[in-house]
């Protein structure tokens, strides 16, 4: 499209239904993998942060600081590696429907963008919803 008030050339692609939502379903997967990335990985940082200010840790801190922190920072990882992967498809699967597509140009007319306002219009409108019209 082409609307004559922004002078600006815009593609529209017909996608059909099924393509529109596996594009979003991989734009969620995105979204949810690199959120759960960065929990986990606050959270394994956060425990070895939290035992550097300690000399002498219980034995339950121990555990997490050697087993658990690093394994939540591989789950981190994995996350990440997911969520990459899912921006790779997504990528893939808009090029490929740029590429098995024509794009539908239509130039949108300024006639309907602009509406012309009278001036009875505006003694009614300017005096609010619900009031009687204003006086000449």
């Amino acid at each position: 499209m082409q609307p004559r008030y922004m002078g600006r050339i815009m593609n529209t692609y017909p996608v059909s239904e099924p393509k529109m939502d596996h594009i979003s379903s991989l734009n969620a997967q995105t979204t949810i993998r690199y959120s759960v990335a960065s929990l986990l990985f606050a959270l394994g940082s956060g425990i070895w942060i939290n035992a550097t200010f300690y000399t002498e840790l219980p034995p339950i801190a121990r555990l997490a600081t050697l087993y658990f922190a690093p394994l939540l920072l591989l789950a981190s990882i994995g996350f990440v590696v997911g969520a990459i992967w899912s921006q790779y498809q997504r990528k893939g699967a808009w090029e490929k429907i740029k590429v098995d597509s024509y794009p539908i140009a239509a130039v949108a007319p300024a006639t309907q963008v602009v509406v012309p306002i009278s001036a009875d219009s505006l003694k009614t409108s300017s005096a609010g919803i619900g009031s009687a019209p204003l006086s000449g």
